[in-house]
């Protein structure tokens, strides 16, 4: 399916080589354990991890890396032949299994033991400026690090066979091999053999370690391997779940580049950890979204999606007359499965055009786009640890070990619960509501205390900050976090963007200016949403834009699909429905049947404002490269600038308000951020529970 070329297979032919002689050093000191103390050593990777800390610490202490080298080997080879010697020698002649259950307990305790006195992200060992360059056979690329190694076990090895060959103490090792007892009755000392025997076997695990550069090389070399690959696929699912099988890759780079910049904490190894940190979000929307919007006249998926609109709407009557059929709920469910199946074979049918590789994040760009009170908050996941990068108009700051991402989870999971108290509104608690909201503003400002404390200091003169949030803090409701004297609404604009580069897309790409508004409000199941439409239309009417509103059996698709096109505000209130089992056929639901994610993908919208006034509209899928399937990515698709999306059920009444105050300001001339930042803020003084006025989110930039 995919053309490599031949210098890409000789050059990973050649790092194969390299890697199988790090191996070879390896299975070599175990071989040397196994044949003299018939011990199987679980614990030999566990020396070799040694070895690699004994070489960072001596060429730290030194600054030589032929001294480093050599130390790892006598330093793992003393602390080898003191463990056979304390441990493992009482051992012998005993239960086979006690030297095995040794070993794995060694291999459980000693990185434990390295984790306390080092930390939890790996050291990082240069290699000499001799072994940076590279060596051309042809167009074939060769690390001189890489040959290095090479070179070096083929050293290695003929050493050893000659010590095993012709050396006395060798010829006594391999004679204790094969019959320990005829050694010892010529007056061996047969234990210290077995003792030096260990000794050399761990040295020489702890030779084959040490190689982060050249882990550096082997990580690039598959990602670009995977990148044009991945550039070939067509479609976004193929896409989406070629990246979720190689996000290893991907996470070692960024691992790397983190020691790096611990290492030297300058301007390009912080760029280089923010690229790599956004290397993974959100490629396939990336893509889409420099693609442009993809003309459709696929009949055969026409013909499914109005077969979807009839299924939909027979459900609906049966559900209102109290009794569902699961058989047409099936029906519904392998509809929806043969359309994705078509389009997905269609996609695979049409020829795939070499495509530019994607030359990731434009940094300078993004700053070029900030103002001098603009920020850009890139949060990131490595183990356990949050981690952000903050991008201002001077410069990029990294900021590691935030929280512990579990703690983080748990927070936030307090917090919802919270949250969740308001989920029918808010007269069915009134009584407590004002016990509910102090609850609700402590587990917040634990939250606070968490992912923004730590990086208040790089923030606090941003008016506006546009969050780029981890995977699995994509719901978080940044607005609502607490510290202690406001929340963060009332000290920020804020707005979300699934990358940094979809980001930047955003902040070039504003919306145009407000003043055609099509609503469409479904008032046969939620009766407030006619009235709402009909009131923003009229707030538009009243200004010198031009507001249209169709409500109840008139808010339908046909209706969206004939004006969406020329409206500047897109207005949609009615029923919503996220699907976590097929992101892709979360809906909004008008009076004709549902505007599912994967039709309004297919909307020729102008970039504007999207504002979708119903429940969960914000909620997304979530697979690997954190590619945020659900209908704010689909609007995004569509063509609109921002989407003003909901996180959680929005209260009815309250909602009114809100978008009277949200459109008010928009009328205004303020931009989209503005707007929503000041009716929140008005909100919270007479509805101070967070459930009530931070459920809106904005989506795509300012």
């Amino acid at each position: 399916m995919f053309e490599i070329p031949w210098n890409v297979i000789a050059m990973q032919f050649f790092f194969g080589i390299a890697l199988g002689c790090i191996f070879v050093l390896l299975s070599s000191g175990m071989s040397i354990i196994f044949g003299l103390l018939d011990v199987v050593n679980f614990a030999h990777g566990t020396f070799a991890m040694l070895g690699a800390y004994a070489v960072f610490v001596v060429i730290s202490l030194s600054g030589s890396f032929v001294v480093g080298l050599v130390s790892a080997v006598v330093i793992v080879g003393i602390i080898g032949m003191i463990v056979e010697f304390l441990f493992l020698k009482p051992l012998y002649g005993k239960d086979p299994l006690l030297p095995l259950l040794l070993t794995f307990g060694l291999s459980v305790a000693i990185p434990d033991l390295i984790k306390i006195i080092f930390g939890l992200i790996g050291k990082p060992v240069n290699y000499p400026e001799a072994l940076s360059g590279t060596l051309m056979l042809g167009s074939v690329i060769i690390p001189g690090y890489r040959l290095f190694i090479i070179l070096f076990t083929l050293v290695a090895l003929i050493s050893l066979w000659l010590f095993l060959k012709r050396s006395d103490l060798g010829m006594i090792i391999r004679a204790s091999t094969r019959d320990s007892l005829m050694v010892q009755t010529l007056g061996i000392n047969v234990s210290r053999i077995w003792t030096f025997g260990f000794g050399l076997g761990v040295g020489l695990a702890a030779l084959a370690e040490g190689d982060l550069p050249a882990a550096d090389e082997a990580l690039q070399a598959a990602v670009a391997q995977f990148e044009s690959q991945w550039q070939l696929l067509p479609g976004d699912e193929l896409r989406g779940a070629f990246i979720a099988q190689h996000l290893a890759p991907y996470q070692g780079l960024l691992a790397l580049a983190l020691q790096a910049h611990q290492r030297q904490p300058d301007a390009h190894t912080a760029a280089q950890v923010l690229q790599r940190l956004d290397a993974l979000r959100a490629r396939a929307l990336v893509e889409r979204l420099r693609q442009g919007q993809a003309s459709s006249n696929d009949e055969a998926a026409e013909a499914q999606r109005a077969s979807l609109q009839w299924l939909h709407r027979r459900l609906q009557r049966q559900a209102d007359e109290g009794e569902v059929s699961a058989s047409l709920v099936e029906t519904l469910h392998e509809t929806e499965r043969q359309l994705l199946e078509h389009t997905r074979r269609q996609r695979l049918a049409t020829p795939v055009a070499a495509a530019p590789a994607l030359a990731g994040l434009d940094l300078s760009a993004l700053q070029a786009a900030l103002g001098e009170h603009d920020a850009v908050l890139v949060q990131g996941r490595l183990g356990d640890g949050l981690l952000a990068c903050v991008v201002r108009r001077g410069g990029v700051q990294v900021v590691r070990g935030i929280a512990s991402f579990d703690a983080v989870l748990a927070a936030w999971r307090l917090a919802r619960f919270q949250l969740d108290a308001l989920r029918h509104g808010a007269a069915p608690v009134q009584a407590h509501l004002a016990t509910l909201s102090r609850r609700a503003q402590q587990r917040l400002q634990q939250l606070h205390a968490l992912v923004w404390a730590p990086l208040a200091g790089l923030l606090d003169d941003a008016h506006r900050v546009l969050v780029v949030p981890a995977e699995g803090l994509a719901g978080l409701p940044f607005a609502a976090l607490h510290d202690g004297l406001c929340y963060l609404a009332q000290r920020h604009q804020l707005a979300e963007a699934p990358s940094a580069q979809v980001a930047l897309r955003g902040l070039q790409r504003a919306p145009v200016p407000a003043r055609c508004l099509l609503a469409l409000g479904e008032s046969s199941r939620l009766h407030h949403a006619g009235d709402e439409a009909m009131a923003v239309a009229a707030l538009f009417n009243q200004g010198l834009g031009l507001g249209q509103a169709y409500v109840g059996d008139q808010a339908t698709l046909a209706h969206l699909l004939q004006h969406a096109g020329s409206a500047d505000v897109l207005h949609l209130a009615c029923h919503a429905q996220f699907r976590s089992d097929n992101p892709m056929f979360s809906a909004l639901h008008l009076h004709d049947g549902p505007l599912t994610a994967e039709r309004a993908e297919g909307l020729a919208l102008r970039p504007g404002v999207v504002v979708l006034s119903a429940c969960e509209t914000g909620l997304a899928g979530q697979s690997g490269g954190d590619e945020q399937v659900g209908l704010v990515r689909a609007f995004l698709v569509a063509g609109a600038a921002r989407v003003l999306a909901s996180l959680w059920p929005v209260d009815d009444a309250v909602t009114a308000r809100f978008m009277a105050h949200f459109y008010g300001a928009l009328q205004q001339g303020l931009s989209p951020a503005q707007a929503l930042g000041d009716a929140q803020t008005a909100l919270m003084v007479q509805h101070p529970h967070p459930a009530l006025w931070a459920g809106f989110v904005l989506f795509g930039g300012w």
